[in-house]
């Protein structure tokens, strides 16, 4: 699988973005177990015609061979509708 983590405005515009296997590779999805703890870094870079405004900060993760994203799995185990999730917002302003 692969991650992805974006700077997403109203509807689907991005603002900043990026994919990546996790660790940049070092850690693939298939080897990962039960209650390990991953850490994965991503560096985003807001595009520069970005205007000011609040934007969301959500990441997620999907098949790379079909680009199909996992739907998040609720506590009690059922699965969601959502595919991404929401770790933040940001605010831009003119410098």
């Amino acid at each position: 699988y692969s991650v992805f983590a974006h700077v997403r405005g109203e509807g689907v515009t991005l603002w900043a973005g990026q994919d990546a296997w996790p660790q940049q590779g070092a850690a693939p999805t298939s080897t990962w177990r039960v209650g390990d703890l991953i850490t994965d870094t991503y560096e985003l870079t807001l595009r520069p015609d970005t205007p000011p405004g609040t934007y969301d900060v959500e990441v997620g993760v999907y098949d790379s061979s079909t680009v199909t994203r996992l739907q998040l799995i609720a506590e009690d185990g059922r699965l969601t509708d959502a595919d991404f999730l929401d770790l933040s917002r940001i605010r831009v302003v003119l410098p």
